[in-house]
């Protein structure tokens, strides 16, 4: 049996790499009181990665805030679409892979 999944996908800008998910969380909140009827909310690819730098400095910038997928800032991801509710795609996450490679995840 189909049902439907009502979707919200934000067209913002990319939110700076090194700030707390605080904000991010805020974005997704307003979204939900707006539309109280999303199960999916769905945001652009780089918007937790924005960088104000170009080459090697944007590199560094990626590099600093970049982590495992079990770490601190998925966790925070996780716990924020499950106290929304919803299914939550929040655009890339700067993965640090076991060799200390940088992933668009």
């Amino acid at each position: 049996m189909s049902r439907p999944l009502p979707l919200a996908l934000a067209q913002l800008p990319p939110r700076p790499a090194h700030t707390p998910l605080a904000g991010f969380a805020a974005e997704a909140e307003s979204i939900m009181a707006r539309f109280p009827y999303t199960r999916m909310a769905v945001f652009p690819e780089l918007h937790l990665c924005g960088v104000d730098a170009l080459g090697a400095e944007a590199h560094e910038q990626l590099q600093e805030i970049a982590e495992p997928l079990d770490g601190p800032r998925v966790k925070e991801l996780a716990a924020l679409a499950a106290d929304l509710g919803i299914w939550l795609l929040p655009g890339s996450v700067c993965e640090r892979g076991p060799a200390g490679e940088l992933f668009n995840t």
